[in-house]
């Protein structure tokens, strides 16, 4: 992996019947190699490791070992490969970048993914964990070669901070690099919470035509038979009843005029009767949660 640093294992042998001297090594692409061994017996071998540090580009090397008996010098080098794999990949433009979006924007991400080693890579491939349709198998990926696609998060209701992360391969080495990308949702940031709209003394709050005695089924689908606003306001427990609670006091926030909210009436009527029955109460209750635990602006 490109800023690695690179052991090499040398051994040096006397492979002739005669003692030698002056046995150096001499390594010319990676110096730390370099070695004085002096005297060397017949037969005898001398082992020893090295490194290259911090190596960011392929290169090919030989170290080279010479000694002398008798006034004659012998000689024998051996040539090392060592290949560079690096990848990147830039999710809207390197670091984390920062847009900002009315709610319920579908959210385009451009995505550019370069093999930034001097090898060519197998098995290239994005995943997106918030963003899945940023997911993509690339396949092969040559040396410098880039790869640009767009993706896109749709009906973006809250921001969030995600990352883009690309793997790849070669000879069994797995290089990766990740990108965030933060997505901010504006809108007005005040928000009641349920505990304020189920207050008596808070009822003059409500905005016409909904009242305390408004039933859950003249606005919504009929997940609560026969119970007002107000008392799915005032039942406890979690799952559809947590998020009955919030979808209320959503309702309720966004029909106000004195509170600047994130959502209109008509989305936090869209998103319960998508969910209902069977759906993501949870996520959809902390959606509506998020909003309605910004700040109060009411008395």
């Amino acid at each position: 992996v490109s800023g690695s640093d690179v052991t090499f294992e040398i051994e040096v042998t006397n492979t002739g019947n005669v003692d030698l001297t002056d046995v150096e090594v001499t390594d010319v692409e990676a110096p730390g190699c370099d070695n004085i061994i002096g005297d060397l017996a017949a037969g005898d071998s001398f082992s020893y490791s090295c490194t290259a540090p911090s190596v960011t580009a392929s290169f090919e090397n030989e170290a080279c070992v010479a000694g002398e008996a008798l006034g004659i010098t012998v000689t024998d080098c051996d040539p090392s490969t060592v290949e560079i794999v690096d990848i990147d990949i830039r999710k809207q433009a390197e670091g984390p970048d920062s847009r900002i979006f009315p709610p319920g924007s579908d959210v385009t991400f451009e995505i550019v993914v370069t093999n930034t080693g001097d090898e060519d890579l197998e098995n290239v491939m994005v995943t997106d964990v918030l963003v899945p349709d940023c997911d993509r198998i690339i396949g092969n990926l040559a040396a410098g070669a880039s790869v640009s696609y767009t993706c896109d998060a749709p009906d973006v209701m809250m921001s969030f901070v995600n990352e883009a992360c690309v793997t790849g391969e070669r000879n069994g080495v797995t290089v990766e690099d990740c990108d965030p990308s933060t997505v901010e949702i504006e809108g007005g940031g005040e928000g009641c919470t349920p505990g304020y709209w189920k207050q008596t003394q808070h009822f003059d709050s409500w905005t016409a035509p909904l009242t305390p005695d408004t039933l859950f089924s003249d606005v919504f689908e009929d997940a609560f038979p026969g119970k007002t606003l107000l008392d799915v306001l005032k039942q406890g427990g979690g799952g559809l009843k947590a998020l009955g609670r919030h979808t209320v006091a959503a309702l309720l926030n966004a029909a106000s005029p004195g509170v600047s909210y994130d959502l209109t009436a008509s989305d936090i009527i869209e998103g319960f009767n998508d969910v209902f029955p069977g759906g993501d109460y949870e996520g959809l209750k902390d959606l509506f949660e998020g909003f309605n635990e910004q700040g109060c602006p009411l008395n």
